[in-house]
């Protein structure tokens, strides 16, 4: 799973990560592996992730080219996204937001997973 996010300690992204850190364990049950990624930079998100306790890492996108590669970069920056790839590289399921102050739920996402792996 990939979850795709503004920005390090704003509001929702905040609330967004915590949510999904909070359920890495439940996630992990379904083989799930957990990725955050937004544009910050690797001090950045050190910081983020050890003072919210995050439990998943943060990759850096710093020139946005994954952001770029996966279309969630639009004209007011990166779109709030979450990406499930399946065992062969290929996206399975994806949900890009349209009104950034909104995440998939960890539900949806769980359903997602759930679907995935019984598709295989």
């Amino acid at each position: 799973m990939l979850a795709f996010y503004p920005g390090d300690e704003r509001l929702v992204c905040t609330r967004q990560m915590c949510a999904y850190s909070d359920s890495v364990a439940d996630l992990h049950l379904f083989d799930a592996v957990v990725w955050g990624i937004s544009p910050q930079d690797v001090d950045s998100h050190r910081s983020f992730a050890e003072g919210r306790r995050l439990k998943m890492p943060l990759l850096s996108d710093v020139d946005r080219e994954v952001a770029r590669a996966y279309g969630v970069l639009g004209p007011m920056g990166l779109r709030r996204s979450v990406f499930v790839v399946d065992g062969d590289g290929r996206i399975a399921w994806r949900r890009v937001v349209s009104l950034n102050v909104l995440f998939p739920s960890v539900g949806e996402i769980r359903a997602a997973i759930e679907e995935v792996r019984t598709a295989a």
